[in-house]
């Protein structure tokens, strides 16, 4: 899916219907660095878990590496 119009930054959106491709269960998807693309991230959903760094998401939030939390 992909929307066309520019979102609240001013950038330029396309949205059109389906996702094809090679993508990891539960992985949260993300723009590309072109942003013409959808690829993976290090956020994983497990249920209602969330996973940052670990696909087993086994708390609320589960985090694997070094966080900054203020």
């Amino acid at each position: 899916m992909w929307i066309t119009g520019a979102n609240k930054l001013g950038s330029n959106c396309t949205w059109a219907a389906g996702i094809s491709g090679n993508y990891t269960a539960n992985n949260i998807l993300r723009a590309d660095s072109a942003g013409t693309d959808v690829t993976g991230s290090t956020i994983y959903q497990n249920g209602n878990n969330i996973g940052i760094g670990t696909s087993v998401a086994s708390a609320t939030l589960a985090v694997s590496g070094t966080a900054l939390v203020t």
